[in-house]
């Protein structure tokens, strides 16, 4: 399903998450895509407002972009960005897992291929 599209930045634009750059004169702003998948826009919206507030590594992301000067619907858009990438890898790595491709584990020093058919 996910191998359709070319990459995670289409991944993105399908869903709605992928910035647009809406510049005028000396100001460089970014929004997000008002196209794609509004209910899939509304899941990684819900997931980004939940991380904002409980998770240290979003609450950490959010603080370093405001620290550089994004407002905070700038960093919000940063971090759905951010969701939308972890999805889009957690399910490649799903699909070629269901379709028999060797999954690598890493555990340390030594690596241990993984054989899943299904």
């Amino acid at each position: 399903m996910f191998s359709r599209f070319g990459g995670e930045a289409a991944f993105a634009m399908h869903v709605g998450v992928a910035p647009l750059p809406v510049s005028s004169g000396k100001s460089c702003r970014h929004r997000l895509n008002r196209c794609g998948n509004r209910k899939l826009d509304s899941a990684i919206h819900m997931i980004a407002l939940t991380q904002a507030r409980m998770h240290p590594s979003a609450i950490a992301c959010m603080e370093r972009k405001q620290g550089e000067g994004m407002s905070y619907r700038e960093a919000l858009r940063c971090l759905k960005r951010l969701i939308a990438r972890v999805v889009f890898k957690t399910m490649v790595r799903s699909e070629k897992a269901a379709a028999g491709a060797v999954v690598r584990v890493d555990f340390g020093a030594a690596q241990v291929a993984v054989a899943v058919w299904s």
